[in-house]
């Protein structure tokens, strides 16, 4: 029997469709200066870096999200400029925030891929440095609609590098029906995939399950709201969780969930990696 996968639906309101701001939505690309986050959420300011000439060092040191860079581009951006290219991975913002924290503004790296929403943040703590467009030609071909996002209205201290979605991936071996909705991965989570459930490990999301689950606003600041979502993550989700996890499709490979929280590359990677993408 051939199970019909119902179509995709867009958790957003119509108007913001356009304007995505996360990795799962829109990535700010931004040049780390030197600073650091405090654990109390004081600023501790260090010396600004000097600005970029636009010469290139022998070493450009990248810190991205993992798997979300291809090899060949890396390769050919090394050959064509004569550059030692390195670069390291996280699994979370808040993994990327402790890293610069510790550092304490001296981690190394020259460009960051934070979530967008993230950024504001990281001004607050001066942890970016202005960008000069002029060095940067191609900004000119990225689609109108993922520039000058709410978090930097004037693209001076990010550039856009990727967008996507965030939904769930489920084994249908192990889950015998079509979960089309957010209530629907609640309510699984607590039946068929309890303690096999995965959640991204990043507040934001997990917060929107509840409230997208709820058919509210993801950005609602009314109490009563968000006291319901709290409710719905602590008592209905949380007891029902196997683990955290930053990618999907490591999860989908080790086999071991049902039900993974998941953004729509991470889950398109473990599709491609499983050994059995029809019962995906």
């Amino acid at each position: 029997m051939t199970r019909t996968r119902p179509d995709v639906t867009f958790l957003a309101p119509r108007a913001a469709s356009a304007r995505l701001s996360r990795r799962a939505l829109l990535a700010g690309f931004g040049v780390v200066g030197l600073g650091a986050l405090s654990a109390c959420g004081k600023t501790t300011k260090m010396a600004a870096s000097p600005p970029t000439d636009g010469e290139l060092e022998s070493k450009l040191n990248l810190y991205s999200w993992g798997d979300y860079d291809a090899p060949e581009i890396i390769d050919a951006f090394k050959s064509k400029f004569d550059v030692l290219v390195q670069v390291d991975s996280y699994g979370s913002n808040e993994e990327l925030a402790a890293k610069l924290s510790t550092s304490r503004g001296t981690s190394g790296y020259d460009v960051v891929v934070p979530t967008g929403s993230n950024v504001p943040q990281m001004l607050e703590h001066d942890l970016l440095q202005e960008l000069d467009l002029s060095l940067i030609p191609n900004f000119e071909h990225i689609d109108d609609n993922f520039k000058n996002q709410y978090f930097d209205p004037e693209n001076t201290y990010t550039v856009c590098k990727a967008w996507g979605t965030t939904g769930f991936v489920y084994n249908t071996k192990k889950i015998d029906r079509d979960l089309t909705s957010w209530q629907d991965f609640v309510d699984t989570a607590q039946k068929e995939a309890a303690g096999t459930t995965a959640l991204l490990e990043d507040p934001w999301e997990v917060a929107a399950i509840a409230l997208a689950a709820m058919g509210v606003s993801l950005n609602t600041e009314d109490e009563g709201e968000l006291d319901e979502a709290r409710k719905i993550i602590v008592d209905q989700l949380a007891p029902n969780i196997k683990a955290y996890i930053g990618n999907a499709a490591t999860g989908m490979i080790q086999g071991s969930f049902t039900l993974l929280h998941a953004f729509n590359g991470d889950a398109r990677q473990g599709l491609t990696a499983v050994k059995d993408p029809e019962s995906w």
